[in-house]
């Protein structure tokens, strides 16, 4: 696969970690806690984009066995799609873990 991956997961992460920042400035969470979730959500965002590029052939065939009905790639990038699509997947996760552990307090 190509080197846009992980320079794409590196630019995602990146700027996960700054929105993480500032909206926990925004909730004037303690600085220390800011600097902690923002590092671990924009390093848990790149290790997902990581992981799909070091894992392309074994996500490409569980893509092509069962997700896919016509065990065929029909367009060149649509691997890379499905890639980008599972790094962007633990990127959502995180974040949306991320938004419930720091929200918990407004939902009481």
């Amino acid at each position: 696969m190509s080197m846009i991956i992980p320079v794409f997961g590196f630019s995602i992460g990146l700027t996960v970690s700054i929105i993480v920042y500032l909206d926990g400035n925004h909730y004037d969470l303690p600085q220390q806690l800011r600097l902690l979730f923002a590092s671990i959500i924009g390093s848990v965002s790149f290790c997902g984009f990581i992981f799909s590029y070091r894992n392309d052939r074994a996500l490409l065939y569980f893509y092509l066995q069962n997700i896919k009905p016509i065990s065929s790639l029909t367009s060149p990038f649509e691997g890379l799609i499905v890639l980008l699509v599972t790094g962007m997947a633990v990127t959502s996760v995180s974040i949306l873990s991320y938004v419930i552990i720091t929200r918990r307090k407004y939902f009481d």
